[in-house]
């Protein structure tokens, strides 16, 4: 932060190889970590500011994800960079996102940056504790005045919100919001058409063995991966709903989950 120079980072997109720039002015940099505020963010929860730490001590990243519920609202609401989206809310959708804190609607992405170690191992290290934070239900929010995070979080489904666009950074850093609503449904259907853009299928990431599944709740817990549905499956295997639930409770145990999105998340952190 003390060093007076703009900075500037060239990445790979992991899927279409293409080399991307990623400009980052002094006073952006200096303006963005400015805003986080620990004594503000951690009453929220302990893990709403993440770092990506190497085996060197050495950081690698920083990802804040604040989460929005009754008790952050008023924080969400009056803050540089987050006030913009909740005002242009309606009073229905403002209502919608009064929940229990033990049960957010959504997060707000406030901060995103790769610091430090920026090898290509940080990186990919990186991405993947980005891409974990998603693998749960929920409303979620990001602004920035960067066009290839931007760009970044359209492909990954995020959508413009026009009016919640912002100066809050300075005159001269205009910032785009975007959100993505995976509340119900939604986020099966997103984890599929995601490992379907990419042309992989979830369900082979359980090998025989794992958690010592047994053959009938490994198909199951595959199946599951795939998005398919309790009632889908049970008409795939043949099978009541009852005893798929069943099949789930023992995979779910086995594995030291709760539910569906801990199983994927927990899937997904298996190097």
């Amino acid at each position: 932060l003390n060093n007076p120079r703009d900075v500037e980072e060239e990445y790979i997109d992991p899927h279409t190889l293409k080399r991307h720039t990623l400009q980052k002015t002094h006073a952006f940099i200096r303006k963005a970590y400015s805003l986080i505020d620990p004594d503000l963010f951690l009453p929220l929860g302990e893990d709403v500011i993440r770092l990506l730490i190497n085996n060197r001590g050495e950081p690698g990243g920083m990802i804040v994800f604040l989460p929005i519920h009754r008790e952050s609202l008023p924080l969400l609401q009056r803050y540089p960079c987050s006030r913009s989206y909740f005002a242009a809310l309606t009073a229905e959708k403002l209502k919608a996102l009064d929940t229990p804190s033990n049960a957010p609607a959504g997060w707000f992405l406030y901060h995103i940056d790769m610091i430090g170690d920026s090898s290509p191992p940080a990186r990919q290290h990186f991405f993947e504790m980005f891409m974990k934070l998603f693998i749960r239900s929920g409303l979620f929010v990001i602004s920035s005045p960067i066009d290839y995070i931007i760009q970044v979080n359209k492909e990954l489904g995020f959508c413009e919100v026009p009016e919640a666009g912002h100066a809050d950074l300075g005159p001269d850093l205009w910032s785009t919001t975007l959100e993505i609503d995976l509340r119900g449904d939604r986020l099966n259907a997103y984890i599929q058409n995601m490992v379907n853009a990419v042309g992989v299928k979830l369900g082979s990431v359980i090998p025989e063995g794992m958690y010592d599944l047994s053959d009938r709740e490994r198909e199951v817990a595959q199946m599951l991966m795939e998005c398919d549905t309790n009632a889908a499956i049970a008409k795939k295997l043949h099978i009541t709903e009852i005893t798929v639930k069943k099949h789930l409770s023992q995979v779910y145990k086995k594995a030291e989950v709760k539910n569906r999105t801990e199983f994927v998340k927990k899937l997904m952190s298996i190097d």
